[in-house]
């Protein structure tokens, strides 16, 4: 698992960035790529999460195939996530290197 915490005037794109190299992704996000790296992230597998406390929301990306361990991740966080006041979730598909996006606003829906 790769977590980190965001604090002053940091990016959430600097961590994807982070996360890229430290995996050997290849990938080069630069200032305002913080959607797209989220987004990028999930079409290649990978469960992500942005929060923001001062306005209390959780924006989830979520792969098109969620392995056991992604799934348990996000089942024992539970209760973290329904903290929030506002939860949003984009889940993410490749259909043929076209990336399908789904965005979810109810939790039941993104928890299904």
């Amino acid at each position: 698992m790769f977590e980190k915490i965001i604090v002053g005037n940091e990016n959430h794109v600097d961590r994807y960035q982070d996360f890229s190299y430290e995996y050997n992704l290849g990938y080069e996000f630069s200032d305002n790529d913080s959607y797209i790296a989220s987004l990028t992230m999930a079409s290649i597998g990978h469960f992500c999460y942005n929060t923001a406390e001062s306005i209390s929301n959780i924006l989830m990306y979520i792969p098109e195939v969620v392995t056991e361990r992604q799934y348990n991740y996000f089942v024992n966080n539970r209760e973290m996530i329904l903290k929030y006041i506002d939860k949003k979730a984009t889940a993410v598909k490749d259909r043929d290197g076209n990336l399908v996006i789904e965005t979810l606003d109810d939790f039941d829906l993104i928890e299904k």
